[in-house]
């Protein structure tokens, strides 16, 4: 549904949903066949490729959305390092 909190928000409002079928694994076997996968996701945009190879999508999107939240929260950019921080994020 979005990406960013606008893009969430603009389909929120829009009443758009995010659910669709499951795409990243056979789910013939399950009863249950949709989801709400994160279908506009790309790593390529955060992580370099070797970085986006060590990290599995949902700690890709934890590191992304960590970014994004300290980034909204107006705080000290000067004082922010997104690779010092990251690691202290990963070790807690």
């Amino acid at each position: 549904m979005g990406n960013t909190v606008p893009d969430l928000w603009e389909a929120v409002i829009s009443g758009k949903s995010g659910e669709g079928p499951i795409t990243r694994f056979d789910a013939s076997g399950f009863k249950t066949r949709f989801a709400c996968e994160d279908k506009g996701f790309d790593p390529r945009d955060h992580f370099d490729s070797k970085e986006s190879k060590k990290y599995d999508p949902y700690c890709q999107y934890s590191l992304v959305a960590a970014d994004d939240a300290i980034r909204d929260a107006l705080l000290n950019q000067a004082e922010y390092n997104s690779e010092r921080d990251r690691i202290r994020s990963e070790t807690w």
